[in-house]
């Protein structure tokens, strides 16, 4: 029976592979697998289907936002299911850093889960970011991460974005661990 569900997100290069790599690395856990992007898929698309509720489809295919949250739920516990299954788990960790800006969204739906993020120093978030695309480059791939410090910084802003939305406080207060790379890298 799946007793417990953790996301591990974070801005890219702030060292939420290694915080999960680390969690994953306890016997209660799942091993570390790939990220997928099925949850941050269902999340945003449950908040666009309550827009569709409420503006076009007047409820035609769901009776509230409790049925289509009902609905969503039940599809992500099928998910969570067949992995706690298949690794013999009752215990999981999961990592996804598209899934960090909308974690409100997925607690909305499944308020069971609990999120750890990681922090870490812009400057070095940002060091890691141009030296990842350097590499990129170097390897005739697309840079994801061009030497533009404004635009950098944008990006790791939007990460973290909800920090500064008041509306959050309650929700990030209750449900969300933050652990500091520099902190963690020192003392694990």
């Amino acid at each position: 029976m799946l007793k417990n569900i953790i996301y591990v997100v974070g801005s890219p290069r702030s060292g939420s592979s290694l915080i999960y790599n680390a969690l994953c690395s306890h016997e209660k856990f799942n091993p570390a697998i790939p990220e997928n992007h099925l949850v941050t898929n269902l999340s945003k698309n449950f908040f666009k289907q309550n827009q569709r509720n409420n503006n076009i489809e007047e409820n035609y295919y769901f009776d509230s936002i409790k049925d289509t949250k009902s609905y969503f739920k039940n599809c992500l516990e099928i998910f969570f299911n067949k992995i706690s299954k298949k690794y013999n788990v009752n215990y999981l960790a999961l990592k996804s850093i598209t899934l960090t800006t909308n974690i409100h969204i997925l607690n909305a739906i499944y308020p069971e889960i609990n999120y750890v993020m990681t922090i870490r120093d812009p400057k070095d978030i940002v060091v890691s970011m141009i030296n990842v695309g350097s590499r990129q480059e170097k390897l005739n791939m697309q840079n994801q991460f061009p030497r533009n410090i404004e635009l950098l910084c944008r990006k790791i802003n939007q990460f973290y974005r909800l920090f500064l939305e008041k509306n959050q406080e309650k929700f990030l207060y209750e449900k969300v661990y933050l652990i500091k790379y520099e902190n963690f890298i020192m003392k694990p």
